[in-house]
């Protein structure tokens, strides 16, 4: 094997070393070679070899020379066979290709120059003279020239990469390869790739790792066919460096290509070998713009010339790379800010000390000013520390923070900068005319909430520090209470943070530069109560409690009232109502006591802010005689009429109606009933069945919702003459335990809470009906997200094979929260719980509640046919349906249905 060598004055490369066998082939003379195929260096290497016979020519390579492998052409397959190499060869392995050629300029004596295209010049290519190769597997360049107007190889670069194409087309069985290295650093990055089918490749840029000028040598199995050279220009930014103040500068860079990912910025002063550099990470403005801010501070605050540099990460290349080398900036000494004192005069008590920067001074970090007068020795030195804004600070100085008298006032002020140093200013005395005489008084007044206390004075400044102790008299201050006064020396010694009754001390101090100083004392009392209560009996069943002289410290007034008849079985705690001068009135209506005969007693007792207790302040009692009760009422002077059974812990009362001898008879009597404003539950009672001249009616709270309040009672009474009457029978308190909390699955606090792929607001009908079902019949909140944990990680019926809770996990459920369910099959079971007051839930379908699917919702109370809808959806369609629509639209879907008959239920706690 012979190989060729090129001249080093055109830098020409030993671009294939590659032994190349042809079956009889004949010498590629140098007319074979293309004159406008090569645009710039070009490599043509010729080898004659017979591929059957086992013994092969080598040519012992030059010292200059570097062979890294052989390469035999037999048909259509190309064996690699043993290179041979000398210590500087190097293999890189791109696309399955092992052909890392090391090109060298060389050129010996048996070369002859073949002429190419050079830069768009006729140029020569040295070329072996000696070897022969058979014309059968020679390609004339000349051929290939002539077949095209395209440059043999074409480039250009795209988001890193170099997209490269040999234009001519291939013959059968011709491969193309490219060697491509950068100018930088002699060959290091040469790779040798093999084309595509079309005889193209994609080179990406990281594999370089370098910009400038590329060369692209373009071969086939054969011979060089081509020699490109490209630039690939590196990335050009723009900077400029913005001084924000006397210590801090802006780097801004710009014009930054996106194939830059992130900005590095390392900055160091020309002080001390760069012990103070520091590699900023840029922070990005805009598409195209970074910024870094240079803090001197974190330089040792140096001064003099700073260096600036500038990288980058980039993504094509893979690396950082330098972008720029900054102008740098240069930092001067700055100067001290300047200190003075200002409005100052001789007679008033105060004046100004300012200090004042600016961006060009020293930035400062914190002021001090030491003030005390002259006499005694500092006793009364304070230090001011005044806030710093802009760059400087300002304090006002008033003798009443020091000995408030007639002195020479000393002022010195320690400023301190952010680049360490400290400097200190002696002001001078200043003298102060100061003739008022001292005020120190404490003002204080019991309030509601506490004692206010208040404290004039004209030895203390506005926003002093002043503190007041504060104890009663009683066991030896164990209720001693330390309050700091506001801006204006006021502050509220709360009830609550003491104990007892009797005299109060009440100590004011100012606390100057750590030490307590005493202003003044006063004295206080908090009396202990001495309340005055009268009863007034207000008609047959009311009477009124008055409650006097209760103290400001009481914050509530209640008044337990109970008969002396079954040991307090009616007793009842009422809250007296405080008017605009301070008095209570409590009202007992002896229908809150079953209209009890006999002795009533009625206790006073206050809740008092002092030792946060609940305390006896009086008590009174009347009596209830067959008289003063009303066991009849008259309607028209023609029906009596009389409450029986009033229990309002149980929800009920019972009117009886009678008819006099001799008056006109009664046909039928109706009731309506309500407790609300608006009579949203209102219902209706009827009797016409005359039993022994009485007509009875009873009412109960749960036809009412369940709802506990103060029910009217209006009674209608036609007679048997067609005349009617209309009486109001007045106000009766119920209050069991049947309210149903309101619950809506979209509720804030859970609606967004996701079960498997369902949010509890889209999903949550079922554990939310339940949720206000148990609530109400427990006494105790269960709110819907814990009954949907439960459906949810307990079992699998609740947002698993599809969205909603079937009927296995509703029937779950209740069993879990330890209640009985019991299926209601027909119409007339429905209606028959709902008449006992129990709560029903329910699924229906396709109605105004669910205009798709099946919604689950709760049912409670009966009257005319309908009953009260708790929609767990939206809250606005709650309020009473038809039973018979209702039932008539039941939910039909086969997961509401499982096992039961109707998805209606009755839930109790027992069966």
């Amino acid at each position: 094997m012979k190989k060729k060598m090129y001249k080093s004055k055109k830098n020409w490369v030993v671009a294939s070393v590659v032994g190349l066998s042809f079956l009889g082939g004949n010498l590629v003379k140098a007319e074979d070679v293309p004159t406008n195929e090569a645009t710039n260096e070009i490599v043509v290497i010729q080898q004659t070899a017979d591929p059957t016979d086992n013994s092969q020519e080598t040519v012992s390579p030059t010292p200059a020379e570097t062979v890294n492998q052989e390469m035999t052409v037999s048909g259509d397959q190309t064996t690699p066979v043993q290179p041979v190499t000398t210590e500087s060869d190097k293999e890189v392995v791109v696309n399955g290709v092992s052909d890392e050629v090391v090109e060298t300029p060389l050129q010996t004596e048996n070369e002859t120059l073949a002429p190419v295209v050079q830069d768009n010049k006729m140029e020569t290519v040295p070329v072996v003279t000696e070897v022969q190769a058979k014309d059968t597997a020679t390609t004339s360049l000349a051929a290939v020239a002539a077949s095209t107007t395209l440059p043999l190889t074409s480039a250009n670069v795209m988001d890193g990469k170099i997209h490269i194409k040999y234009n001519h087309p291939l013959n059968p069985g011709e491969k193309i390869k490219f060697a491509v290295w950068s100018d930088v650093n002699k060959q290091d990055d040469l790779i040798w790739y093999n084309a595509d089918a079309n005889a193209s490749l994609i080179v990406d840029l990281a594999k370089h790792r370098d910009y400038g000028i590329y060369h692209i040598h373009t071969y086939n199995q054969y011979q060089g066919l081509n020699a490109l050279k490209i630039t690939i220009p590196k990335p050009e930014i723009l900077t400029e460096i913005i001084k924000q103040s006397a210590t801090s500068y802006d780097i801004m860079i710009r014009n930054v290509p996106n194939n830059i990912s992130f900005v590095k910025v390392p900055v160091w002063s020309k002080l001390n070998n760069q012990d103070d550099l520091i590699w900023y990470t840029a922070t990005k403005t805009d598409t195209t713009t970074y910024k870094v801010n240079v803090q001197l501070s974190k330089h040792q605050n140096n001064t003099g010339e700073y260096s600036a540099h500038i990288y980058g990460f980039d993504k094509y290349l893979n690396k950082l790379i330098g972008l720029s080398s900054s102008a740098g900036f240069s930092v001067a000494t700055p100067q001290n800010a300047t200190v003075t004192i200002v409005n100052y005069d001789q007679n008033n008590p105060t004046f100004e000390v300012i200090v004042s920067g600016t961006k060009d001074t020293k930035m400062i970090s914190s002021v001090s000013v030491a003030v005390w007068s002259e006499d005694k020795d500092q006793d009364d030195l304070v230090w001011y520390k005044p806030t710093i804004a802009n760059n400087q600070a300002k304090v006002t100085i008033d003798i009443k923070n020091h000995s408030n008298l007639s002195d020479n006032y000393l002022v010195h002020v320690y400023t301190n900068y952010t680049d360490g140093s400290k400097v200190g200013t002696n002001l001078g005395s200043y003298k102060i005319e100061n003739n008022q005489p001292v005020i120190n008084k404490i003002h204080a007044n019991l309030t509601t909430s506490g004692i206010a206390i208040a404290l004039e004075s004209n030895t203390v400044a506005t926003n002093a520090q002043i503190k007041y102790a504060v104890w009663s008299d009683a066991n030896k201050q164990d209720d001693l209470k330390w309050y700091t006064a506001d801006a204006s020396g006021r502050v509220l010694a709360n009830y609550e943070n003491h104990k007892d009754f009797g005299l109060y001390n009440i100590h004011a101090y100012q606390l100057r530069d750590g030490k307590m100083i005493g202003l003044t004392t006063a004295t206080i009392t908090i009396p202990s109560p001495h309340v005055s209560a009268t009863i007034q009996q207000k008609s047959p069943s009311t009477y009124q409690v008055s409650i006097t002289n209760v103290p400001l410290y009481i914050s509530e007034v209640l008044v337990p009232t109970w008969s002396k008849l079954n040991d307090q079985d009616d007793i009842l705690w009422g809250k007296a109502i405080k008017d605009a001068v301070g008095n209570y009135t409590a009202l007992i209506d002896l229908r809150d006591h079953q209209f009890d005969l006999g002795e009533y007693a009625v206790h006073v007792y206050g809740k008092s802010r002092i030792g946060k207790q609940t305390i006896g302040l009086t008590s009174q009692g009347f009596v209830v005689d067959a008289q003063s009760n009303i066991p009849k009422n008259t309607i028209q002077q023609s029906v009596n009429y009389i409450v029986l059974n009033h229990v309002p812990s149980k929800g009920v009362v019972d009117f009886v109606f009678s008819q006099k001898a001799s008056d006109k008879a009664i046909r039928t009597v109706k009731l309506d009933v309500w407790s609300q404003e608006n009579k949203s539950n209102l219902s209706t009672y009827n009797a016409s069945s005359i039993i022994n001249g009485n007509l009875s009616l009873s009412v109960n709270q749960i036809n009412h919702r369940g709802v506990k309040g103060n029910y009217y009672v209006n009674a209608l009474v036609t007679f048997a003459d067609g005349t009617v009457e209309n009486k109001a029978l007045g106000n009766y308190i119920l209050n069991a335990s049947y309210d149903i909390p309101y619950y809506n699955q979209k509720d804030p606090r859970w609606g967004n809470k996701t079960y498997g792929y369902y949010t509890m607001g889209a999903s949550g009908c079922v554990p939310t009906s339940l949720a206000m079902i148990f609530s109400s019949l427990s006494g105790k909140a269960v709110l819907p997200p814990q009954v949907a944990d439960f459906l949810y990680y307990s079992t699998n019926d609740f947002n698993k094979s599809e969205i909603g809770t079937t009927t296995t996990g509703l029937l779950k459920a209740v069993s879990h929260f330890g209640y009985q369910s019991t299926n209601l099959i027909t119409q007339t079971d429905l209606i028959s719980a709902l008449k006992a007051g129990f709560h029903v839930a329910g699924a229906i379908q396709y109605n105004k509640f669910v205009g798709n699917g099946s919604h689950e919702m709760v049912y409670k109370g009966y009257q005319n046919g309908n009953t009260y809808v708790y929609d767990p959806y939206t809250q606005r369609y709650c309020g009473w349906y038809p039973v018979a629509n209702l039932w008539n639209e039941r939910s039909t879907f086969k997961s509401d249905n499982l096992g039961v008959s109707a998805p209606f239920f009755k839930i109790t706690n027992y069966i």
